[in-house]
């Protein structure tokens, strides 16, 4: 086992030894493909959303007033002092991404295109600090209920406002056999998920699947 997958050991169990997905959410269905490009070296180093940094992207607006009250009033010691108050009309705004992604170089134009360049990859990374970084969220199917305040489409324009950071959105599983936009179905589909939840037998998939070691062959990896 390399020394990267031991903290994503549940999820590589998922793959080796095919046990149950418990009703698994979007993270899950990720993770299940993160786990795979961990174990073949795509990915360098993958960074949770526990150990992310947390950007405010709005400071809130608020306002000061005074007022002046008469204190010790009827004593000789009755004089007029101010005091100031702030009140806050709109609170802060604070956004956490679900992860970070450092590639291996190898990938590029593979894997991720450049920010900046033209490029048919399914992710797109930041050269930052020597590292090809990609910043993501994950996010449920087009058509799915979200329970956000803030729609994505917003949030990922105010973070690269203000911290000139590209946030990724990340779908992992077509609704529909033409969607496109789906992780699993334009890059592939983890071994995982290829078997029902259950294990029972193997998942009808509505699209042409492509497992990670054909991936890899095909792109010469």
């Amino acid at each position: 086992m390399i020394e990267v997958m031991k903290q994503y050991s549940d999820y590589f169990n998922l793959q080796l030894h095919m046990e149950r997905l418990d009703n698994p959410t979007q993270e899950e269905f990720w993770l299940l493909w993160v786990a795979e490009a961990l174990a073949l070296g795509l990915i360098l180093k993958y960074i949770p959303e526990n150990d992310m940094e947390t950007f405010q992207l709005f400071d809130g607006l608020s306002y000061q007033w005074y007022e002046d009250k008469v204190i010790y009033e009827g004593t000789s010691r009755e004089n007029t002092k101010r005091y100031y108050h702030t009140d806050r009309l709109l609170g802060t705004t604070k956004y956490t991404p679900d992860g970070t992604i450092i590639w291996d170089p190898k990938v590029k134009n593979v894997l991720f295109n450049d920010l900046f360049e033209k490029g048919d990859a399914y992710f797109k990374a930041q050269f930052i600090d020597d590292k090809w970084i990609t910043v993501f969220d994950v996010k449920a199917p087009k058509g799915v209920n979200r329970d956000s305040d803030i729609p994505f489409s917003f949030t990922r324009k105010w973070i690269w406002q203000r911290y000139h950071i590209y946030v990724n959105k990340v779908m992992c599983i077509p609704p529909k056999p033409k969607d496109t936009g789906y992780l699993y179905k334009d890059v592939w589909t983890p071994q995982r998920y290829m078997m029902t939840d259950a294990l029972r037998k193997a998942r009808t998939l509505h699209y042409k699947v492509i497992g990670a070691l054909d991936f890899i062959n095909k792109n010469k990896l």
